[in-house]
């Protein structure tokens, strides 16, 4: 084994993550911190985990199975490397503290440009002299096999450890202009935000492991962990204490500030870049940030996630059409009993016309064409869009169903927007639509345009993948009396037919899952057959892969079984495609979501039930 290969990222991985040791790693971060993710104590969640049905499932024989697999295969190789450093080998264990990661914006001393920087540490807990025995061991190892392999043994702030040099290979940038073709000469390629990155710093206290790419801010961090005071952190940051109060409190925890991030990208992008974000936060808002947080074993659900985006500025573009609550309307008779999930969402399509116009007008002058003054054509296509969208809104729905037997295009789909005056919408789709091909007629006596895709669904590979759920049929719009219609011909079709079926509304998983949510006005929400739609996705996934397969061996007849065999074991479903997906019903249930909008921007909830009693 060429342990050179191998030392220096699994160093990084070892203590690429922080421990909840009296600190949090906001409080330990750079104030210039843009990324950061805790996970508070993996002892803690496990306790979580066992207090639901998850940890049950975790139990069961197909399932240990499976982690059975990854394991041995794992401890095959750890043991081999131990054997190879001579160490004695007792297994590989994970950290029993917390986990975390920082993402932070430090500066080239000389240019004065961007680059990103990284602090974590982890807690290992009673295991954490038999982590430096394997750290020393490759590192003595890795030196002793390459003469590249630089490091140096350290002392900060009274901590032991060492100073490695970052691999000449990991700031090495492809030559071919690739990236330059495909970001356009928008962007620098992404290694070369990495070339100010020349050192990574290791060191150990106590029981906890900590890294950092950047010295003064290891420093810092284990000044701060003495108890010195003065030291800039994240966590003092208004936007992060915003952000975190938001989603509130978790196991697990994230948060992103652009403040940071953009600084980052407007340095390597460039003049570029420097106009793109502003048309960018005119066209979705100004967003200053976003996180998460999820907790296991919750007080209404097994698994508890909240999502934020922070606008303390007020909402503009797209985030204003969406800034508007109702009460939670009753779900359509259209969304059958058999639908598989379930949404709905306020969108105001009055203001999009004026929004669709601004964004014209900033981005012509840029892409070479005029100077934003309208033309005739102007005029004549933002009259047709404003009587095509005005009609329409706020309120929306939208439901999945899995058509049988199971195909590359199971997954079928409708949305359903109010419609205030359905006859100008069809005087001005039919003279929209008539450049596109979409063909009228009469169903039901109201109109359907019907557009076939099959034609370019050929030309894509494997037709549709896993979830888009295309394949060979045809797309329609359909007006009725007070909704719009767009999704597959067939649920359109039959949504448009008003025949008398069970809804959606009156089975029991979807009254079980309704009981967590709130009763406050929403922007939307929506339902989730959790273990179907996974059952239906993996399927999926295994026929778009024959089918794919089966057009590489048309175009390759000496396309081998071996490869085969590789492809097939590629997709994310493809150890799930035998699962007992009634077993897996014993242990998860359905899942629902909500969000509301606030003053400072939108925050979402969603619930991963147990299955209902």
């Amino acid at each position: 084994m060429n342990m050179h290969k191998f030392a220096f990222p699994l160093i990084i991985g070892l203590t690429a993550a922080t421990a909840w040791a009296g600190q949090a790693i906001e409080d330990l971060a750079p104030r210039s911190s843009f990324a950061v993710f805790g996970l508070k104590s993996i002892a803690e969640t496990k306790e979580h985990l066992k207090a639901t049905p998850l940890w049950d499932l975790l139990q069961t024989e197909p399932i240990t199975e499976l982690r059975q697999e990854f394991y041995t295969q794992f401890e095959h190789e750890f043991k081999g490397m131990c054997e190879e450093l001579d160490i004695e080998s007792n297994g590989f264990t994970c950290p029993d503290g917390g986990m975390g990661f920082a993402i932070f914006l430090n500066r080239d001393p000389d240019t004065g440009m961007p680059f990103p920087g990284v602090l974590g540490f982890a807690d290992w807990g009673h295991d954490a002299d038999k982590i430096e025995e394997l750290i020393n061991s490759m590192v003595a190892h890795a030196q002793e096999e390459d003469e590249n392999f630089e490091y140096e043994a350290i002392e900060l702030q009274g901590r032991s450890g060492y100073r490695f040099a970052v691999p000449h290979e990991i700031h090495e940038v492809d030559t071919d202009d690739d990236y330059d073709m495909q970001m356009g000469g928008m962007m620098d390629a992404p290694q070369e935000m990495l070339q100010s990155i020349d050192s990574v710093y290791f060191v150990r206290d106590e029981n906890t492991f900590y890294l950092c790419t950047d010295q003064p801010s290891l420093t810092a961090a284990l000044g701060i962990i003495d108890g010195e005071e003065g030291h800039a952190t994240i966590s003092q940051h208004a936007n992060y204490q915003a952000i975190m109060n938001q989603v509130g409190d978790g196991d697990a925890y994230g948060v992103f500030l652009m403040d940071g991030a953009m600084q980052l990208v407007s340095g390597v992008g460039g003049g570029m870049a420097m106009m793109f974000i502003p048309m960018l936060q005119q066209f979705i808002g100004d967003i200053q940030g976003g996180g998460m947080s999820m907790r296991i074993d919750g007080e209404k659900a097994m698994v508890e996630q909240s999502f934020s985006l922070y606008m303390p500025n007020g909402k503009a573009g797209l985030s204003r059409l969406l800034a508007v609550e109702s009460p939670r309307p009753a779900v359509p008779t259209f969304v059958s009993a058999d639908s598989v999930s379930y949404w709905h969402l306020n969108f105001q399509f009055e203001g999009l016309p004026m929004l669709i116009k601004q964004v014209r007008q900033i981005i012509g002058p840029m892409m070479g064409m005029g100077q934003g003054g309208q033309t005739a054509d102007d005029q004549s296509t933002d009259l047709l869009i404003q009587q095509l969208l005005t009609p329409l809104g706020p309120e929306m729905h939208g439901a999945t169903k899995i058509a049988h037997p199971i195909g590359v295009g199971s997954m079928k789909q409708c949305t359903a927007v109010k419609c205030s005056d359905t006859e100008n919408f069809d005087k001005a789709l039919g003279q929209f639509g008539a450049g596109w091909g979409l063909m009228g007629e009469e169903v039901y006596g109201r109109k359907l345009y019907t557009l076939d895709l099959s034609g370019m669904m050929g030309m894509m590979p494997m037709q549709a993948g896993p979830g888009m759920g295309i394949g060979d049929e045809t797309m329609s719009v359909g007006i009725d009396k007070d909704y719009v219609y767009a999704g597959h011909t067939s649920v359109v079709t039959q949504a448009m037919s008003h025949n008398k079926m069970a809804t959606l509304s009156s089975t029991k998983d979807f009254q079980y899952a309704m009981s967590v949510l709130s009763d406050e006005p929403i922007l939307g929400w929506g339902y989730t057959d959790i273990v179907t739609t996974m059952e239906a996705q993996a399927e999926i996934s295994k026929l778009a892969m024959e089918q794919m397969i089966q057009q590489m061996r048309d175009f390759d007849p000496e396309f081998q079984d071996e490869d085969i065999e590789t492809m097939m074991n590629m997709g994310i479903f493809s150890k799930f495609q035998e699962f007992d997906w009634d077993m897996l019903r014993e242990y998860i249930g359905p899942g629902v979501w909500e969000c509301h909008v606030v003053d400072d921007g939108f925050i979402c909830h969603s619930y991963s039930l147990a299955p209902a009693e």
